[in-house]
């Protein structure tokens, strides 16, 4: 036991390095060698699988600890059990095929993470990948949790490669299954380079700061996209128009997290961003996006916000137009005076998509507004997922547990959950926003773009994370945006804000001088809605779901098991 230990914790090492901040996503395909030859002949399995994964996510969630050290301790403890649980059935299998195993077995356990006690997909294997873009472009299909089980795969033949076999036989058999296991990633490769190279899922034509950005259009197969290298696919049924494309611009306020929410600060946040979206507003955007809370108040409630937002600039936001009225608990004054004729001041040309809170019926909701070039709300969208412990308590209902969140975090969180997937629509095309940590749940952004989004957005406040949450955030963001073949959009308050292409490539960044954190600025990009939907999107998890627990059967039509 003594002598293994080493192995467990070199193997944790390796796979921290492989994830964000520090990107040697190479390192991923090897980081379980260590930990499955030390399993191998080990009486021990589980606790050098459970060292393996408390060592990890400390290294990855210590960030955690600027919320809630109680809570990042609970929460390592939790997850450990995972990888535990992975070694211990791997190291029981007695079978020449069990590489294939371990990766069902692992997309399985990553699976049941993702959505038990409402999920916490953050540190997902697949994740590791994602500056990898041939590589994570079979995600496309199959999801992030494809790339996972590739990953597991090679692990466990590298690991094979390098144990003694004790029988001509299993010498034999495993030579096939290791084969085949580089042979699927040679394939997934392949099929990354032919999105990429031969038929390209996103193009660039200019290196202009409003460069146009070429989406990529389906065909008939429901697994690839094609598109001609000069631009869009003008035979595709589902292109708007050849001439349509939006401009966005994305805002990075940078401001500190106690600053938000200090009352006597909501309005001087507001100038901030007002400030930063009239420089952008020189580029005549289309949509403008503001992160989540940025207007850190209720947008409905609060008149003196209503007043900063439709005042301080009123070439940004203009007294609404005859027809509807905003949706405000009262009517804000107006700013300016009607001409003769009836002209009203000349208005902005620019939908803002900005995060404020919102109270209805006595409950509160973290949401999004999309107001209009006339000052209107069009529409709003209240976040569905709530971050437990954060947003509200689960299992609220137990007084001692009340207690304990009260104790531990010095409030109550009490957030009600909204119960639409709203589709927000823009002349040119319909988007969804994800608010907060929503964009890491591959089946909320598949349901959203379902629905009709044409494009996604994410807003959020990672100023609690530094500079490691925050990149495995944007991490997460970018495999969303290759399994739905969607242009990404993420406004973040500190960072990491930017857009990716449906291939993953990350077009463009908010940054100062190479840091894309802590910084404040915009920028300005053209993008082209599509209505073509992805394989994944279309089938979501079902297909790679069947599979895998094919490859589960195989220890119990061969029983070779060694407990």
């Amino acid at each position: 036991m003594k002598k293994s230990l080493p192995f467990s914790i070199l193997s944790g090492l390796l796979l921290i390095l492989a994830f964000p901040p520090f990107d040697h996503e190479i390192l991923a395909w090897i980081a379980f060698v260590p930990l499955l030859l030390a399993t191998r002949d080990s009486r021990h399995p589980f606790l050098l699988g459970y060292l393996f994964g408390f060592i990890f996510f400390s290294g990855t969630l210590f960030w955690l600890t600027n919320v809630t050290k109680i809570g990042f301790l609970l929460l390592i403890l939790y997850l450990s059990l995972y990888p535990g649980i992975f070694a211990f059935l791997v190291a029981k299998c007695n079978f020449p095929a069990r590489n294939f195993f371990a990766a069902g077995l692992w997309v399985l356990l990553e699976y049941i993470v993702s959505h038990l006690f409402t999920g916490f997909p953050w540190l997902l294997l697949g994740y590791s990948q994602y500056k990898n873009l041939r590589v994570i472009q079979i995600s496309s299909i199959f999801g992030v949790y494809i790339i996972s089980g590739l990953v597991v795969l090679i692990n466990i033949s590298l690991s094979q490669l390098l144990s003694r076999q004790k029988t001509r036989l299993k010498r034999k058999t495993p030579r096939v299954s290791i084969a085949l296991s580089f042979l699927l990633l040679l394939l997934a490769f392949l099929f990354g380079v032919y999105q990429e190279v031969g038929v390209g899922v996103a193009v660039r034509t200019s290196e202009s700061e409003s460069s146009r950005i070429f989406l990529l259009k389906e065909a008939d197969s429901p697994v690839t996209e094609f598109i001609r290298p000069s631009g869009l696919d003008k035979s595709s049924p589902y292109n708007f128009n050849d001439q349509l494309s939006i401009k966005v611009s994305i805002i990075q306020g940078n401001i500190p997290s106690l600053q938000r929410w200090e009352p006597i600060s909501k309005e001087e946040n507001v100038k901030i961003y007002l400030d930063l979206t009239k420089k952008a507003a020189k580029s005549k955007p289309e949509l403008v996006v503001w992160p989540e809370s940025a207007i850190s108040t209720y947008l409905r409630l609060d008149e003196p916000i209503q007043k900063t937002l439709l005042n301080y600039h009123p070439h940004l936001f203009p007294p609404p137009s005859m027809g509807r009225t905003l949706e405000f608990s009262s009517p804000p004054p107006l700013r300016g005076r009607m001409e003769k004729g009836g002209e009203l001041v000349k208005k902005k040309s620019f939908y803002l998509l900005a995060g404020s809170l919102d109270r209805r019926e006595r409950k509160d909701y973290n949401s999004a507004f999309l107001i209009s070039p006339q000052g209107e709300i069009e529409q709003s969208y209240d976040k569905v997922h709530l971050v437990p412990y954060g947003e509200y308590i689960l299992g609220g209902k137990f007084p001692p547990l009340r207690r304990f969140v009260i104790k531990a975090a010095g409030f109550i969180p009490d957030f009600s959950p909204g119960k639409n997937y709203t589709i927000f629509s823009l002349p040119k095309g319909n988007f969804a926003t994800l608010i907060c940590f929503e964009d890491i749940f591959p089946e909320l952004s598949r349901r959203f773009t379902k629905k009709g989004a044409n494009f996604l957005v994410n807003i959020t406040n990672d100023s609690w994370f530094g500079d490691s949450g925050a990149s495995q955030h944007f991490a997460a963001a970018v495999l969303r945006a290759v399994e739905n073949r969607r242009h990404l959009l993420r406004a973040a308050n500190t960072g990491i804000s930017g857009i990716v292409a449906p291939s993953g490539r990350i077009l463009k960044k908010v940054e100062e001088n190479g840091r894309a954190l802590f910084v404040s600025g915009f920028l300005i990009e053209e993008i082209e809605p599509t209505s073509s939907l992805s394989f994944y999107t279309r089938f979501g998890d079902i297909p790679l779901a069947l599979i895998c627990l094919g490859l589960m059967t195989i220890p119990l039509i061969t029983r070779k098991w060694s407990f």
